[in-house]
């Protein structure tokens, strides 16, 4: 019986499944006020053509424009406020229910350039606060060595604010080169200035960036000028084997708005010497540390490090060699 019932079930199924796809398109068919009624103009002017109805076609059409350019001027309005994910939403949205307008592509453009502005500024004021932040570590270092007249490891720490404060400097003088390009006189003015602070090195790198923010002027050299110059500066100091001028320029051309096939090339060849570069002082550390020159050992494995601050390993022996010399200088103390 449960066998008969279940067969009856299927084959109704498939009944009911062969009736749906007999079923006319008409009857899925939405009314042309409906469709209005509910923003889908696109869909309501496929109909109409389907239809052969050219007449109502244009009228939907000139509607379809006058609902569109209302929309457009809420998304403004979102825009004014940076509702950057809200405006994108109802841009979106408005591209697919109603027919193409080059307001649609301005508007789009209007908010990409909107939100990468703002990230800009807030990339900036937080490259600033942390310039500021690294200057408090740096004094309050200072500070504790003073009063606790603490001189173990001192150098240690010293070089790895200066490190991060050497990174931070790049940053800074990648923010300039955008706020310059965006005429954004001033954020550009106190992020290169900051950045030069920090590493003098960067104002033989600066273009005309002290010209161009000196005059308030728009820089007529653009980002493609400025990155073959850099590249090829870049060239020189890898044929020069100059590590510090390939540590900043390399630094500066790995961040955007810097690309393409010519650029990665150049920076590939960098990396490759720096880290050759940096294995051989390794090899010399090594060296050091194993006779008992510890000092000299530390020196070279800072150097590393700057060369390849990605290599774990350089860090863990500068921090083994430091307690060492931290233990031969308390037994120092203690003989004498």
């Amino acid at each position: 019986m449960f066998k008969v019932f279940h067969r009856f079930l299927i084959t109704a199924f498939f009944l009911v499944i062969s009736a749906c796809s007999t079923i006319s398109t008409n009857y899925w068919y939405q009314s042309i006020d409906a469709l209005i009624e509910q923003g889908e103009f696109n869909q309501a002017l496929k109909q109409l053509k389907n239809d052969g109805n050219d007449k109502q076609y244009i009228l939907v059409r000139d509607k379809a424009i006058k609902h569109a350019n209302k929309k457009l001027d809420a998304i403004q309005a979102r825009i004014n406020k940076k509702q950057w994910a809200i405006a994108k939403h109802e841009l979106n949205r408005l591209i697919e229910t109603h027919p193409p307008l080059q307001k649609f592509t301005s508007l789009k453009n209007l908010i990409d350039k909107g939100e990468r502005e703002e990230h800009r500024k807030l990339k900036t004021q937080l490259a600033l606060a942390k310039i500021k932040f690294l200057n408090a570590q740096q004094q309050t270092a200072e500070f504790e060595r003073r009063r606790n007249n603490m001189d173990i490891n001192w150098s240690y720490d010293e070089t790895k604010l200066q490190n991060k404060k050497l990174h931070l400097a790049e940053k800074l003088y990648v923010l300039s080169l955008q706020a310059l390009d965006q005429q954004d006189y001033f954020n550009a003015q106190k992020t290169y200035n900051e950045a030069i602070k920090i590493n003098p090195k960067l104002s033989n790198k600066s273009l005309s960036i002290e010209s161009g923010i000196g005059l308030r002027t728009k820089n007529n050299m653009s980002i493609k000028s400025k990155q073959a110059l850099l590249t090829k500066q870049l060239n020189n100091a890898i044929s020069n084997e100059d590590f510090d001028d390939i540590f900043v320029l390399q630094k500066i051309l790995s961040n955007t708005p810097f690309e393409g096939k010519n650029l990665s090339n150049t920076l590939k060849r960098a990396t490759k010497m720096r880290l050759k570069r940096a294995e051989l002082l390794d090899k010399q550390a090594d060296t050091f540390y194993r006779i008992g020159e510890i000092a000299n050992a530390i020196e070279l494995w800072q150097e590393a490090r700057l060369l390849s601050p990605e290599n774990p390993d350089f860090f863990n022996k500068l921090t083994r060699a430091s307690k060492v010399q931290s233990k031969l200088i308390k037994l120092r103390e203690k003989i004498d």
